[in-house]
C-alpha cells in the first residue's frame, strides 16, 4: 500500500497540510528549517510518491576541480565524505548519480541531468542563469557567496568561529590572530570581527593572515610575526594549517599551548592522529551531502511546481576538544 502525506503526518504527529506545503515546496519559509528537514526525510525513507512523481531522475554533482583546491589537504577529503552522502541516499532509490568536473562551460553541464548538486560555485553567475533558464533545479553546497539567494546546505562556520573564540577567552588568550587561505573572503573577516567585537576584542588586520597549506614561505612569515607581536592565540582555518603552525613554532621554542594556543578546524582523523592532537572540530561533510540529496530529489521529483521557496540549511559542526588550547 502506498505511503500518503496522512501517513507522514501521523508519523511525526503533525497535521497534513504543513506535510502538504512543505513537500510540495510552498512557503516553506513559514516552517523550521528542523521541521522542513524531517518531513522530507520521512518522505524519502517512505517511498511516498505524489500525484505528479518523476519516476526517475538524473542527478549531477559538479565540482570545480583544478590545481589549486588539491593543494589543501582537506579539499579532496571532504569532497570524498560529501560525496558518499550523497551517494549512499541516490542509490537508495531509483535515481542515478553522475559526477561532472565543472570546466566554465555551463552549457554543456545543463544537459548533463536533471538536477544538480553544486560543491561551491555560488558565485559562478553564467553556470546558475544556464540551469534556471533550463529550467533544472539545483542546490549549492558547503559555501555560498552573500549575493547568492538560490538552495543550498552549508556548514556554519559562524558557530566554529564563535566558540573557537569562547575556547580562547577560556584559556586567557585575548591577543587573537587568523589564519585562513582566500584574502578575497571579505564578508567572512567583516563577520569574525563582529564576532569578536560581541566579546569585547578585535583583530587587527596584519594579524589575519592568508596562504594556502603548502606556502612554507607565508607560514614561516606568518609565525615570525605571530611571535614578534606577542600573540598568544591562533584560530586556524583547518587543522592542516594548524599543524603546519605547530611545527614551525616547536622550531622557534615556542610551546603550545603554554605559550600560544592553537585551534584548527575540520578535523580529518588521520591527521589528528598525530601525537598531538590539536583542538578542532568535526564539520559533519557525510551529513552535508545527504541532506545536499534529499533536497534536490524533493526539489526534483514533483513537477510543474507553481509556488516554490528556497531550500536553507545550515549544518552545525561539532567541537572534537583537542590539546592545543
Amino acid at each position: 500500500m502506498a505511503f500518503t502525506q496522512s501517513d507522514i503526518a501521523q508519523t511525526l504527529k503533525i497535521d497534513r497540510t504543513t506535510v502538504s506545503k512543505i513537500l510540495s515546496g510552498y512557503q516553506l519559509d513559514k516552517f523550521s528549517p528542523e521541521l522542513v528537514t524531517k518531513v522530507q526525510e520521512n518522505a524519502y525513507v517512505s517511498g511516498y510518491q505524489p500525484k505528479n512523481y518523476t519516476s526517475s531522475i538524473d542527478v549531477c554533482y559538479i565540482f570545480p576541480c583544478d590545481a589549486v583546491s588539491f593543494q589543501q589537504y582537506t579539499y579532496a577529503n571532504r569532497n570524498f565524505e560529501v560525496l558518499l552522502g550523497i551517494q549512499q541516499t541516490i542509490s537508495k532509490t531509483n535515481n542515478r548519480l553522475f559526477i561532472e568536473k565543472y570546466n566554465g562551460n555551463p552549457e554543456k553541464i545543463s544537459l548533463s541531468a536533471d538536477a544538480f548538486i553544486i560543491w561551491e560555485l555560488s558565485w559562478d553567475k553564467k553556470l546558475l542563469e544556464k540551469l534556471k533558464s533550463a529550467g533544472k533545479p539545483f542546490i549549492v553546497i558547503n559555501r555560498i557567496f552573500p549575493e547568492y539567494t538560490g538552495s543550498y546546505v552549508i556548514h556554519d562556520w559562524k558557530y566554529y568561529v564563535d566558540t573557537a573564540v569562547q575556547c580562547m577567552l577560556r584559556a586567557n588568550r585575548t591577543s587573537l590572530a587568523y589564519v585562513t587561505d582566500k584574502k578575497s573572503r571579505g564578508e567572512e573577516m567583516e563577520e569574525i570581527q563582529r564576532l569578536l567585537r560581541r566579546h569585547r576584542l578585535s583583530l587587527q588586520n596584519k594579524h589575519i593572515f592568508y596562504y594556502y597549506d603548502t606556502d612554507t614561505i607565508k607560514l614561516e612569515k606568518a609565525v615570525h610575526s605571530i611571535i614578534r607581536d606577542k600573540i598568544n592565540g591562533v584560530i586556524a582555518a583547518n587543522d592542516f594549517k594548524a599543524y603546519t603552525l605547530r611545527s614551525e613554532f616547536l622550531k622557534k621554542g615556542i610551546n603550545i599551548p603554554g605559550d600560544i594556543s592553537l585551534i584548527g578546524n575540520h578535523r580529518i582523523n588521520n591527521i589528528n592522529m598525530h601525537d598531538f592532537p590539536i583542538t578542532s572540530f568535526f564539520t559533519p561533510w557525510f551529513e552535508i551531502g545527504k541532506q545536499g540529496a534529499v533536497s534536490i530529489l524533493s526539489m526534483a521529483r514533483i513537477k510543474n511546481k507553481k509556488a516554490e521557496t528556497e531550500i536553507h540549511k545550515i549544518v552545525k559542526p561539532v567541537f572534537a576538544g583537542g590539546k592545543s588550547v
